[in-house]
């Protein structure tokens, strides 16, 4: 388990993947009279090889 994680914000890239969006009429909703908007948010975080270096992280067991 990671406790904390410290590195320049240049380190880190960022990456945000939004899955199929689905939406849902007030028609065909069962449980409200509204619109339902269903997605997945994927987020990921990569850190170049030659950057690790300029990274600091505590572990625990």
């Amino acid at each position: 388990m990671v406790n904390w994680l410290i590195c320049p914000k240049s380190v880190p890239v960022a990456v945000s993947k939004t899955d199929n969006v689905k939406i849902i009429t007030p028609e065909l909703n069962q449980f409200a009279d509204a619109w339902d908007v269903d997605y997945r948010k994927y987020h990921d975080l990569f850190i170049p090889e030659s950057k690790k270096a300029a990274i600091a992280v505590s572990v625990s067991a």
